[in-house]
């Protein structure tokens, strides 16, 4: 049995890297891999309905809950000799380091390394390095990921990127066609994303929405990148033009407040509906009848292609990767463009293609490379082939 540490960032909210983890885990033959999770900061795996179910009965959860605001500097140095430790402790064939920002990033791979570990894989699941804190601190990461690429494209075995921009960004544009690189897409359970309107019938019914309004959905954490500000503008502008319409807003986060306090501020918080964290989403997407998406940045993000698995049409914007475009559900919009122009186009779009009936999208998710079974199993042997064991 190959024994993996997966090193992640953490937060107060699960995020789309522990959802990426769990999925390709669960579809992985556990009689000969193993994940153990790390988590810089506090971890709410936990919270996970597979996880509960059992998923991670034989694993381990490492909560180290370090980097408290008046104590950064030193959590670095601490989680240096924290993970170190757990690295020698358990003895990992394989250390996977999957946090996004570039201090934890090196922390991972210092320890890593002072544990003597052979197989080192970095994974870059983000296009920026943002800290959300200010221009100075995200000009400081710029010249420290400036400065670390070399280091991982010379002491990583393996280059993972969720998507081609990811990892150029990570890595540097040479990385793609290094012999170390190996893309690890956001792949998806597909199964329960194919439209049925049944369940998008009962999802209506449990959240008292009627046939005839237009339901507007967003899932993601309420964090800087997805801006979700924007979002709400966009669904006001909607709103004033008498539609008959509501936003769903699925997810948790450390803006959660904020964007709750500026939709009383709009007056429009009878219509927006925070659902929280939930652990049923591909429901969700059955019963919404479009999603709007205007991240600031992302390195590929599982809810939009989830979006595209179940046919519903997805308004994105043209910030993110083309790579998001798997389906022709999805259309990309300028942000400069303004709030009212996405209301705007959004409508028109929605009436153009009020016709059009959603349809069973498996054949083109596979194809394109999203199929969780598919990929996980790819994964998975790649993963034997580190430690030439199969």
């Amino acid at each position: 049995m190959i024994k993996i540490l997966q090193l992640v960032g953490g937060g107060d909210a699960i995020g789309g890297v522990e959802k990426m983890l769990l999925n390709y885990y669960s579809f992985m033959d556990r009689s000969k891999i193993i994940f153990d999770f790390c988590f810089y900061r506090k971890s709410t795996i936990s919270s996970v309905d597979d996880v509960q179910k059992g998923l991670l009965n034989k694993s381990r959860v490492f909560d180290l809950q370090l980097f408290e605001k008046k104590r950064v500097i030193s959590g670095y140095y601490e989680s240096i000799n924290k993970v170190k430790s757990i690295i020698k402790e358990n003895d990992y064939d394989i250390v996977h380091i999957n946090a996004g920002r570039p201090p934890l990033l090196i922390c991972g791979l210092i320890a890593a390394k002072k544990a003597g570990t052979r197989n080192i894989i970095i994974h870059s699941h983000s296009t920026k390095g943002r800290t959300d804190r200010s221009l100075l601190d995200d000009i400081a990461y710029e010249m420290l990921f400036a400065v670390v690429r070399p280091i991982f494209r010379k002491y990583a075995t393996m280059l993972a990127g969720c998507s081609t921009e990811a990892a150029k960004y990570m890595f540097g544009s040479q990385s793609i066609s290094s012999a170390k690189y190996f893309p690890i897409r956001n792949a998806i359970v597909v199964n329960p994303l194919t439209y049925n309107e049944q369940v998008r019938q009962q999802v209506r019914a449990e959240i008292g929405v009627s046939d005839n309004t237009l339901v507007i959905g967003h899932v993601g954490s309420f964090s800087t990148p997805k801006n979700h500000i924007f979002l709400v503008n966009v669904f006001n502008e909607i709103k004033k033009k008498s539609v008959n319409c509501q936003l769903w807003l699925a997810g948790n986060g450390v803006l959660k407040v904020e964007v709750e306090l500026y939709v009383k501020k709009l007056g429009i918080e009878s219509d927006v509906l925070f659902l929280g964290e939930r652990s049923d989403t591909t429901r969700l997407y059955q019963a919404m009848d479009v999603m709007v998406f205007p991240s600031l940045w992302e390195g590929l993000s599982v809810s939009v292609v989830e979006a595209q698995a179940a046919s519903l049409p997805v308004f994105a914007s043209s910030n993110i990767s083309i790579e998001h475009q798997i389906t022709d559900n999805l259309e990309f919009l300028d942000l400069s463009k303004g709030a009212a122009y996405w209301a705007n186009y959004i409508l028109y779009e929605i009436e153009m293609k009020k016709t059009q009936r959603r349809r069973d999208m498996t054949e083109q998710i596979t194809k394109e490379g999203y199929n969780i079974e598919i990929e996980a199993k790819s994964l998975q042997d790649k993963y034997l082939e580190l430690i030439k064991f199969k």
